[in-house]
């Protein structure tokens, strides 16, 4: 992380002090934001978030300094050894839970200890949605309700959004120490143990997986997938600023005006990783993983001053073909022999019951031949 100070690199200052037009790109893609708006490119995050912030400051500091925007390996970054850390599964469903969602659910849920047997499930929810059948059924999972201001199907994507950051707010005031992963409801399988690849060889940041060359037609458009996101044991304060931001711009996108449902969570985290100097398009056509850089500016809630700070946070983009790959489709996101998330969506998840059968029950390491 970097803050604002007279040692910190020319480029960064210039980045935060450009105060890039965050605005310019929502209404890019989704029309012009009402003048009566917060401005998009300012948030403010509570007190527990910007503490975190500060603590980290000189590791990350190095760390951003060395690398620069771009880089392809962790380096030497120095911080706590997360060799013991456990980790958190969490998922996200609102309304009724269909015979075939309670399959597939539980399949994620099941796969998901298969590889991570001391692992925390959870389900984040509204307070409507019954989860009994699925927590008899699988086990010691934590279902964590939320009363959400918008309800109905336009604001789903949103709610999960919130839930998620406020997962990860949770997590920091009390200090938790596990990695964080998110995934889709019920089109996800796991195949194999994400600490390691997905933790231990990156530093610590938050992570999304980018399409790439393999992505199909959306790779430009929508470079990064939202069915798995996941967070550092170490970076839960960056996770949620990440979140905040996301947050906001999504909200902005849905009072707009009506948009895709598909399409507007994805192209508002596509508006906030690109609208600094720092974004390079080509960048996410490659197809290994890289840690990229984002500047946000934010003050902090409650503070009269209105002091702005400025944290340029890493972004782990991991390959889609290892953390998010597409079985049976060779048009987009194809699987590997190193796949560890299997991603069964739109007509793909009829075939679930044939991917878990094969990896689940005899706790199968990931599929050899591709799928």
């Amino acid at each position: 992380i970097l803050f604002l100070t007279s040692s910190m690199s020319f480029n960064m200052v210039a980045a935060c002090d450009r105060r890039d037009d965050i605005d310019g790109k929502v209404s890019e893609a989704f029309g012009p934001k009402p003048t009566t708006s917060r401005h998009a490119s300012l948030v403010s995050v509570e007190g527990a978030i910007d503490d975190a912030l500060q603590q980290r400051t000189k590791e990350i500091n190095r760390f951003a300094d060395r690398n620069g925007c771009y880089s392809t390996s962790a380096g030497s970054f120095k911080d706590k050894d997360t060799t013991n850390q456990q980790v958190v599964i969490a998922t996200f469903h609102v309304g009724n839970v269909t015979h075939a969602q309670h399959n597939n659910l539980v399949c994620t849920l099941r796969s998901a200890r298969l590889h991570h047997q001391k692992c925390r499930l959870v389900v984040l929810t509204d307070m409507q949605t019954d989860f009994t059948a699925i927590t008899q059924e699988v086990g010691n999972v934590k279902v964590k309700r939320h009363a959400f201001k918008q309800t109905g199907k336009v604001w789903a994507m949103y709610n999960r959004v919130k839930a998620e950051r406020l997962f990860l707010l949770e997590e920091l005031r009390r200090r938790g120490s596990s990695h964080v992963v998110f995934v889709d409801s019920n089109d996800i399988v796991i195949a194999g143990d994400l600490t390691g690849a997905m933790f231990h060889e990156h530093a610590p940041g938050v992570a999304f997986t980018f399409r790439g060359r393999t992505g199909g037609s959306a790779a430009k458009s929508m470079p990064i997938n939202l069915g798995v996101k996941a967070v550092h044991a170490n970076a839960l304060a960056e996770g949620a600023l990440v979140y905040t931001k996301f947050l906001e711009i999504f909200r902005a996108s849905l009072t707009n005006r009506t948009h895709s449902l598909f399409v507007t969570d994805q192209a508002s985290v596509h508006a906030m990783i690109s609208h600094s100097d720092n974004f390079r398009p080509s960048k996410f056509m490659r197809s290994r993983s890289f840690h990229y850089t984002l500047p946000i500016e934010y003050t902090r809630l409650g503070d009269m001053s209105g002091e702005r700070r400025c944290v340029s946070v890493l972004l782990n983009m991991l390959s889609c073909r290892i953390f998010n790959a597409q079985p049976f489709d060779r048009k987009a996101c194809r699987t590997s022999p190193l796949t560890k998330i299997y991603h069964l969506k739109g007509s793909l998840k009829s075939r679930m019951a044939e991917v878990c059968n094969t990896l689940v029950p005899d706790g199968a390491s990931p599929l050899t031949t591709e799928l």
